[in-house]
């Protein structure tokens, strides 16, 4: 956010902001920024996350001050290689990611009467919604525990509910 440059109308409505001349105060977008939380699912090597630090960065300068590192609740990755680059951002970026987990496949939280069946589907994908259907609106499908690998034991997955 550029000094100047107008907001979006999106940003302006939810700031209460009335003209294309307006702008949001740094601080205020630093308060923002600073509380927002973020997950990610099968990033890669973790653009978003990786863009928070940046913004944090920016801010930090242009501000003098310091804001909280970018809140990550945690990343699912099934690429091994991907996610031994997400477990370095707590030496790369100095921020303390260390409650954050890293979790490997979206699969690992279905509930284990279903892993099987999961398998199965892997090799037959177009019968999954006929499968799945009524387990899932059972709400007795999945699970929110996982093996995290930055932890190496089954952690839960931390939920926000946003209203």
């Amino acid at each position: 956010c550029v000094e100047g440059e107008p907001l979006s109308s999106t940003s302006r409505d939810s700031l209460q902001l009335k003209l294309d001349t307006d702008f949001m105060p740094v601080e205020m977008l630093k308060d923002k920024l600073a509380s927002l939380s973020m997950s990610t699912s099968y990033s890669g090597i973790g653009a978003p996350e990786t863009t928070l630090h940046m913004l944090k960065h920016v801010m930090d300068a242009k501000t003098g001050s310091e804001m909280p590192s970018p809140n990550i609740l945690f990343q699912v990755e099934y690429d091994e290689a991907c996610r031994n680059e997400l477990a370095l951002y707590d030496q790369i970026c100095g921020a303390d990611t260390t409650g954050s987990c890293i979790f490997g496949d979206m699969c690992d939280f279905f509930v284990d009467e279903l892993q099987p069946v999961i398998k199965q589907l892997l090799e037959k994908p177009d019968i999954a919604l006929e499968v799945l259907s009524r387990v899932v609106s059972s709400g007795e499908a999945v699970k929110t525990s996982a093996n995290c690998y930055k932890h190496q034991k089954t952690c839960n997955l931390i939920l926000v509910l946003i209203i």
